[in-house]
């Protein structure tokens, strides 16, 4: 059986972590640390880690993967297979190289890459939006996509909310990565998606992993 860690820290990336551990053991939970929030400014742990710990999940808090210790700590846990979802981190690559890393983007890949996706598809008129399950690749946003789930953009009365939010958990099951980590038969051979790049972030460059 495949040891899997998830990787996340806001709200958007609970119901992929409680959708996993529905389906999955899951190893390890790693979020950023907590931090001060609102106007008194007391420390306050973000959702990932207030949802990990309902689950009764092995939480930890790296403040940088650049440590030896975070390194030590990853390499301790003998992870098969990470799950990465806003998490917020450049990975490195003896981290990428440790396992099969696979990351949740929130856009139709290629056509939004880098940060604020559902904002720039908003902005830039699309009539749909969705998540990717992508493995993680030392470019921008630049791995193959093994699933993706589309949702249309739609606008309630009050506010706009853009229908992608709940589609996570629908990509991580479309994409059931296997006891090795590997694509199931029917989804292998697909090219790497940076082949047909789309417009991505204006201000982002190329050359990072950034999850």
């Amino acid at each position: 059986m495949a040891r899997i860690a998830f990787l996340g820290t806001p709200a958007v990336a609970v119901p992929v972590l409680r959708a996993l551990a529905s389906q999955h053991r899951v190893e390890a939970v790693f979020a950023n640390p907590d931090r001060p929030q609102g106007r008194g400014r007391k420390l306050e742990a973000p959702p990932v880690k207030q949802a990990a710990l309902e689950l009764g999940l092995p939480v930890y808090q790296p403040e940088s993967w650049k440590l030896p210790e975070t390194r030590a700590l990853w390499e301790s846990l003998d992870i098969d297979v990470a799950i990465v979802v806003a998490y917020g981190h450049i990975l490195p690559t003896w981290m990428l190289d440790s396992c099969s890393p696979w990351n949740l983007h929130f856009s139709l890949l290629p056509r939004w890459r880098g940060a604020a996706p559902v904002n720039h598809a908003i902005l830039g008129g699309d009539a749909e939006t969705g998540v990717s399950l992508m493995r993680i690749a030392p470019g921008l946003d630049a791995g193959p996509v093994l699933a993706v789930a589309r949702r249309p953009i739609g606008f309630h009365a009050e506010r706009p909310r853009p229908a992608s939010a709940g589609a996570g958990p629908s990509a991580l099951a479309r994409g059931r990565i296997g006891s090795g980590g590997h694509p199931p038969q029917g989804l292998r051979g697909r090219g790497p998606q940076a082949l047909r790049r789309g417009p991505g972030h204006p201000s982002l460059g190329q050359g990072r992993s950034l999850a």
